[in-house]
């Protein structure tokens, strides 16, 4: 048995005392609020929680000493906005080495750390894991199945938590990635608000699902850019906690968005909720990380314009839906003012990466089946698309003729346009400064064309004083195939250039082949004519 102690009389607190406690622990319920353990005393209840009485053993304190002295775990389960306030306050009374796992989620507005970087900040001697997942108090509290994840930079200490808290309903998992278990609860928060305001505008499942879909990438590009593991973000704690808090009308988060959506402000919503809405807290927050680290979030975006701009909720879903990744933004020539030459776009790469043969494809969606290639000294993908598009109306005076140039953002994974015009000095360069092709995989077919041909020829005519010349032809351009394959891995996909260098080390690769293969047919005909062999 083990003596624990939640700092905080929240719902989500209270439910996970239920669980400890139902696995024989010691449970102490701190709270900074007197009126909160006034009335966890006198009715053994918590408001948010009817029906689910707790146990008459249960202590329940306001006194920092009595929480915290002599406990095994703390578990800091304050609002988010609070966790330094909390952290400040019992730093002096916990002990060297004392575990303190953190099941608060949200970013720190002005210094733009986690819950468990605040912890770790303030109170030093701690050990400090983290736990997060698909959860609901309401559904916690009275032994709903559920998966979480305990997180922490120390595996001892998280299996330390997950053996406190598992029991047959509810299952814990480890991870050492603390950040992306953490992002992943903050962020998917501020995605929750999206998602209501679609609901309170009355849109349906369709929207819904974009959103859920296109924000744990939101997600997942800002939790890799900061160091959390990809596969993080995937789990329970990136797409399973968003689907529960964009779906469930548990969700705090999802109900403040619904009345944002039909028109109250945020603190009209919050007021209506009666519950601390972490989303509108992370929001500024993720803003601020997103351009710390130069990474695109256009809902969270939205969000934010929405919750402090005044901007109009109907507004903002239209332009998430139009703006999200996979459509294209159109850059004119202003964006590249100053570069005057080709030599001056090849080197700034962060404006100009790569150009197409051909016009790019304009429009809401990517170019169909573009061709992709990853640039291994610039971290860039470009893409090639050939065609004739069709212009939006608005770009029916530019002149089409003219070469546009188009790329992948590296920092912030967007598709992005630029179309040059020609105004002044900046003129589009004759020639593409880049691009990607195919030949390989052309010349390998063709290749391979030729070996099945030529070999039935060698075959149709094999009495005749040609067909060795045949059958040499056609081991040459077999071999010739077989070369590109191997020197090129298979990869077709070449940089306009590269395909010289594949050609050159399949020649290389070429010859030996080719005079083995030609040993073989000779090894071949000379067994054929030896009966006595």
């Amino acid at each position: 048995m083990a003596k624990v102690c939640i700092l905080g009389g929240g719902s989500w607190g209270i439910g996970l005392s239920v669980v400890l406690h139902k696995n024989g622990h010691e449970v102490t319920v701190w709270s900074a609020v007197p009126a909160e353990i006034q009335m966890l005393q006198e009715n053994h209840e918590h408001k948010m929680l009817p029906g689910v009485k707790l146990p008459e053993d249960m202590i329940f304190t306001t006194d920092d000493k009595q929480a915290i002295e002599g406990k095994d775990l703390l578990v800091m389960a304050v609002a988010s906005s609070y966790t330094r306030s909390t952290a400040h306050r019992i730093s002096p009374l916990v002990a060297q080495g004392q575990k303190i796992v953190s099941v608060s989620k949200g970013i720190e507005e002005h210094t733009l750390m986690t819950q468990a970087q605040i912890i770790e900040d303030e109170i030093p001697q701690a050990q400090v894991a983290v736990l997060s997942g698909p959860t609901h108090a309401e559904e916690v509290s009275r032994g709903i199945p559920t998966t979480i994840v305990a997180g922490s930079k120390s595996k001892s200490c998280a299996e330390y938590v997950q053996n406190l808290f598992m029991n047959e309903v509810f299952r814990v998992y480890t991870s050492p990635d603390v950040l992306g278990i953490e992002l992943g609860g903050a962020l998917k928060n501020v995605v929750a608000l999206a998602a209501g305001i679609a609901d309170g505008l009355g849109y349906g499942d369709n929207t819904k699902a974009a959103l859920i879909t296109r924000g744990i990438t939101e997600i997942a590009r800002l939790g890799t850019a900061m160091g959390g593991n990809f596969e993080t973000f995937c789990g329970l704690t990136g797409i399973g906690d968003l689907i529960v808090t964009c779906a469930s009308m548990h969700s705090r988060n999802r109900r403040a968005g619904i009345l944002i959506g039909q028109g109250k402000t945020y603190e009209e919503a919050m007021k209506e909720v009666q519950m601390v809405v972490e989303g509108v807290y992370s929001a500024k927050a993720a803003m601020e990380l997103s351009k710390k680290y130069d990474v695109q979030l256009p809902i969270i975006e939205q969000v934010n314009e929405v919750l402090f701009d005044g901007k109009s909720a109907d507004q903002a879903v239209k332009e998430v839906v139009k703006m999200e990744d996979g459509s294209i933004r159109i850059y004119y020539t202003d964006i590249i003012q100053g570069i005057s030459s080709e030599d001056d776009m090849a080197g700034n790469r962060g404006t100009l990466c790569f150009s197409t043969w051909g016009r790019v494809y304009f429009g809401e969606q990517m170019p169909p089946d573009p061709y992709v290639t990853p640039d291994d000294a610039g971290g860039t993908t470009a893409y090639s698309c050939y065609g004739d598009p069709t212009l939006p109306e608005e770009l029916q005076e530019l002149d089409a003729a003219r070469n546009n140039y188009w790329y992948i953002n590296p920092k912030n994974g967007r598709a992005e346009v630029l179309l040059l015009k020609g105004e002044g000095d900046v003129e589009a360069p004759e020639e593409p400064l880049l691009t990607v092709s195919h030949n390989g995989a052309i010349s390998c077919v063709v290749l391979a064309v030729m070996a099945i041909i030529l070999a039935i020829l060698a075959y149709r005519f094999r009495k005749h004083r040609g067909a060795p010349w045949l059958t040499h032809g056609a081991a040459l351009a077999g071999c010739g195939c077989v070369s590109l394959l191997v020197v090129s891995g298979g990869q077709f996909v070449e940089f306009y250039g590269d395909y010289t260098a594949h050609v050159s080390n399949a020649c290389i690769l070429l010859i030996p082949m080719f005079l083995t293969a030609v040993c073989a047919i000779r090894l071949q005909k000379l067994k054929a004519q030896d009966k006595g062999l």
